[in-house]
């Protein structure tokens, strides 16, 4: 195996990320995509993990001489990973893209505008968004209070807010 070989995990990794999504949407989780984006991420990168593993650049190598590899053939999945989680968000939570799939699904008769104006009123996307996040895990409610959860987005906000402070200079 060459070198090209090795850049094409990152690849393999990806496809395997979008296919292993496909898949996982389509079963009846409770939980919310968010959740289904993460797994999805982990299956693609068990991909390149085991790639890199199974096929080195030195087949003769120990692991410690692979690590190089595996660490970029991560590090690269990992960017394109990103940009799959992204695009997904955006095009799930993005109300103009939801809004847009709706008139388009409801064909030439249209929706009627006080139908929109319920459907999209502040109170009512307020409601959605939070249960939206109850339902992914981000969020529990006590007393009659939302509170945060610790987890995978809790830790990538506060990953998001490092970077800000040191990058920007900004304040949390």
């Amino acid at each position: 195996m060459n070198l090209f070989e090795q850049t094409l995990f990152p690849f393999a990794g990806i496809l395997a990320n979008v296919l292993g999504h496909v898949a996982i949407s389509r079963l009846p989780l409770p939980r919310g995509p968010v959740r289904r984006q993460f797994v999805s991420f982990a299956i693609g990168l068990a991909i390149v993990i085991y790639l890199s593993f199974v096929r080195r650049p030195i087949p003769d190598a120990g692991p410690a001489q692979a690590i190089p590899g595996i660490l970029l053939s991560c590090l690269s999945y990992s960017f394109y990973g990103f940009v799959f989680f992204n695009a997904l968000n955006a095009n799930v939570s993005s109300l103009r893209v939801r809004l847009i799939r709706e008139l388009a699904h409801a064909g030439p008769d249209g929706i009627a505008t006080h139908e929109l104006r319920t459907r999209y009123g502040r109170e009512h996307i307020l409601q959605v968004r939070l249960e939206r996040l109850l339902t992914g895990g981000q969020l529990y409610l006590r007393d009659g209070r939302y509170h945060l959860k610790r987890g995978g987005v809790w830790w990538i906000g506060r990953l998001f807010a490092l970077l800000r402070q040191v990058l920007l200079r900004t304040d949390p």
